[in-house]
């Protein structure tokens, strides 16, 4: 590798894992399997360590994986002794006296983004346009420390202004039983790169031999509809719902809002779901409500609004293949759980099914497990960021997920 930023090999240590699953296996390499062990705990402390909100539960549940993490390199240690591999001092390589006292440091002195060096490691972009446009090149560290100085007293002064404009500019508050303007109301999800509008028996005729995106019928939209909306929102009587003009739109961009588990702010996804996206076919995974109780992983096969002859619309709606088919224990591999492997199953592509765009969560990574006894069983990434990995960390506690 001849270049690496603050995030790289992190991010390598991210995907490893799941590249060399099949490959690295407790009975085809021992000691790499040990070592995969100590990589997905290694992932597991880091994650809790990159936490921008700790609780007193994961800080408690972050020292038993730094426990944990311990003993998986230790048997590590042993099993290499007196091998070829037994050169390595780990203790130097991932600062392991950093991780004996890095929750004592939170606590402390807050979460750790206060006081690492993420956020310039780009070259320290900053610092760098400092050095480049207001020194000399001789004795810099001055000179550098001044342009900051001036530029933290420029942010402090913006910040000031900003935050006088916002007090003087509010008006009285609007009380709770007055309802703003509809066009005001913010939906969680919106769909961009609209196509063409096409009409349904086109687009039928064009993906013939599509065993999901054939089912993009009327009959199968119509029949959608009736089952899903509200009687308030449905024709009367249910037999005359009608698509306007047998057209649909489709899009091919899905931007999703979200509340963080980890510091409950707004957080966003960009998805896709393009059949030529920079030379390829891309089709995101998302988690999405099935029911009100119920929770899964899907993949995003067609996105489309159309409307219907209720006076209201149009419906955002999108075909998905569900990975929530049931796994039997006896086909779930023990390295599944001794990893940490949260395999998911998709149901065929012909059972494709609609969902609301308003029922998608947020965006996930899935990636294939490379069996060749199985093409439709995946991995779910949890290490993508840290609001993925408390939501599946979290999975065991509630009866949401369907998996």
């Amino acid at each position: 590798m001849l270049f690496s930023d603050g995030s790289k090999y992190e991010d390598i240590s991210k995907v490893i894992i799941f590249a060399t699953y099949n490959v690295i296996t407790e009975a085809a390499c021992p000691l790499g399997y040990l070592l995969l062990k100590c990589l997905r705990t290694y992932l597991i402390v880091d994650m809790y360590v990159a936490l921008e909100v700790h609780t007193q539960t994961t800080i408690q549940e972050g020292r038993a994986a730094i426990l944990a993490f311990g003993a998986d390199l230790t048997a590590y240690m042993n099993a290499v002794a007196d091998t070829e591999f037994d050169d390595k001092n780990w203790g130097a390589i991932i600062k392991l006296h950093l991780w004996v006292h890095i929750f004592d440091d939170i606590k402390d002195k807050g979460v750790s983004r206060n006081s690492n060096t993420k956020p310039n490691e780009k070259l320290h972009g900053p610092l760098k346009k400092h050095y480049l446009r207001r020194t000399n090149f001789k004795d810099v560290a001055p000179q550098i420390l001044r342009a900051e100085h001036i530029c933290c007293v420029a942010r402090i002064m913006r910040e000031d202004l900003l935050h006088y404009d916002k007090n003087i500019g509010e008006g009285p508050d609007i009380p709770e039983d007055i309802e703003g303007d509809s066009e005001s109301i913010v939906t969680h999800v919106h769909l961009g790169a609209a196509q063409p509008t096409i009409s349904i028996p086109v687009l039928r005729a064009l993906y013939q031999h599509d065993t999901a995106l054939c089912k993009i019928t009327s009959h199968n939209i119509i029949k959608f509809f009736g089952e899903r909306l509200t009687l308030e929102d449905l024709t009367m009587p249910l037999n005359k719902i009608e698509i306007i003009r047998d057209e649909i739109t489709e899009f091919q961009y899905l931007k999703v809002a979200f509340t963080s588990t980890v510091d409950w702010r707004c957080s966003q996804d960009n998805l896709r779901r393009n059949p030529l996206f920079h030379g390829r076919e891309r089709q995101d995974c998302v988690i999405l409500h099935e029911t009100e109780d119920t929770i899964t992983f899907a993949k995003l096969l067609f996105l489309f609004k159309c409307s219907i002859n209720n006076g209201k619309g149009p419906y955002s709606l999108a075909l998905v293949q569900k990975y929530n088919m049931y796994i039997p224990r006896r086909e779930r591999l023990a390295s599944d759980k001794e990893l940490g492997m949260i395999r998911v199953r998709s149901h065929p592509r012909k059972d494709s099914t609609f969902i609301f765009v308003d029922s998608i969560i947020r965006g996930a990574m899935l990636v294939s497990t490379f069996d060749d006894r199985v093409s439709d069983e995946c991995f779910v990434v949890d290490s993508v960021d840290t609001d993925m990995f408390l939501r599946l960390k979290n999975r065991n506690r509630t009866p949401l997920y369907n998996m």
